[in-house]
């Protein structure tokens, strides 16, 4: 007796590839077994695994153990990049927390009158007593400004400050406290909107470049895989190094 020739196997990567094939070939069960690409999309396995049981009377899936992984790392890449997005999303938050406190302060300063304005630098009537600056100009004197080899006392510049005076260093000195509270300020708000911003655009690239993941043909999942997936150096196996050998912790076990 002649043994039965067995039925061709076909490769494909989704259900969609199954009903192509029998809407083609018209075989029955038995006539035809398909086995999963190793490259098959993450995205496929979900249907894929809708249309799988344990059984005899459907069309044999020559590897289901193929379709265990690719639904199990479909999982770990969803869950692997959700987690990245929460860490994210806490890391900014932080970060907007840090900023609000800060713009509230120099809000309230910017509200204060002038006469709040906190004094720095030398008392007021100590200024104007400096030593005699010159300027060089490079046309002049070629690019690097000449060193005087003698000081003397009559190149000191004293200047006795008086209330008008003064009053116009005081003058000068809140401007430039407001100005650079202001400059302050607005580094403030252009980081608390980039990081807005910045979260906005992060959030929808991760989400693109997973919907591109699942729906590309992909090795992820063709063999058992650990799933850990990094993405902070918060995670506790972050520093855990890999062994220069790899070993089979069954190695020599005896099957089931």
């Amino acid at each position: 007796m002649v043994a039965a020739n067995p039925p061709p196997i076909v490769h494909v990567r989704s259900v969609a590839d199954i009903e192509e094939e029998l809407a083609i070939t018209q075989l029955a069960p038995g006539e035809v077994e398909f086995k999963l690409f190793g490259n098959a999309p993450l995205g496929a396995s979900d249907m894929m695994q809708e249309c799988v049981r344990v059984g005899h009377s459907g069309y044999n899936l020559t590897n289901p153990q193929r379709l265990y992984c690719k639904a199990r790392m479909k999982m770990a890449a969803t869950e692997g990049v959700d987690a990245m997005m929460k860490q994210f999303h806490h890391d900014i938050d932080k970060q907007k927390e840090e900023v609000m406190p800060c713009i509230r302060i120099l809000e309230a300063r910017l509200a204060l009158p002038d006469a709040a304005i906190p004094y720095a630098g030398l008392p007021l009537n100590r200024r104007g007593r400096h030593m005699r600056h010159c300027v060089y100009p490079p046309s002049r004197f070629g690019h690097v400004a000449p060193y005087d080899t003698k000081i003397i006392a009559s190149q000191t510049v004293v200047e006795v400050p008086d209330q008008a005076r003064q009053k116009r260093y005081r003058q000068n000195d809140i401007a430039s406290t407001r100005a650079w509270w202001r400059f302050n300020l607005r580094m403030l708000e252009a980081k608390r909107r980039v990081l807005v911003e910045h979260e906005l655009s992060m959030i929808t690239a991760l989400r693109e470049e997973l919907e591109d993941v699942m729906k590309k043909p992909t090795m992820i999942g063709s063999g058992y895989t650990d799933p850990s997936f990094l993405h902070s150096s918060n995670q506790p196996d972050y520093h855990v190094s890999l062994p220069a050998v790899a070993i089979d912790p069954h190695a020599g076990a005896t099957s089931p």
